[in-house]
């Protein structure tokens, strides 16, 4: 979908004990951030500013549940995205670190999916 009011503009992970998958918004009409409702898996969240841009989260994603799709909507815009579509576009990139932490992740999500079954 797309919207004039709003853009998704990127997704980012953050490596801690546990994963948070983060998906960012720009504003791009004249409507104010309250006036639109994200929705994460189905359930209302609220978005929080980070400069310019607002982002909606998923935290706590363990090893073994890298491999599950979330849904993102927004406006008319719905994004289906997982860790491992982020390690995905990761490594296709010309960075040579992004894809070693790509390929790193992909091979811990493996491990924990052999160990938990």
């Amino acid at each position: 979908g797309a919207s004039e009011d709003i853009k998704l503009t990127s997704a980012t992970l953050l490596l801690e004990s546990n994963t948070t998958l983060r998906v960012y918004y720009t504003l791009t009409g004249d409507k104010s951030i309250d006036e639109f409702t994200f929705l994460v898996d189905g359930e209302e969240v609220k978005p929080i500013q980070k400069g310019d841009r607002y982002y909606v989260e998923i935290r706590n994603i363990y090893a073994k549940n890298m491999d599950e799709i979330h849904e993102f909507t927004v406006g008319g815009v719905t994004l289906n995205y997982g860790v491992l579509s982020y390690v995905n576009s990761m490594d296709q990139s010309s960075d040579e670190a992004s894809v070693n932490v790509a390929r790193a992740l992909y091979a811990y999500w493996k491990a924990a999916e052999a160990f938990f079954g």
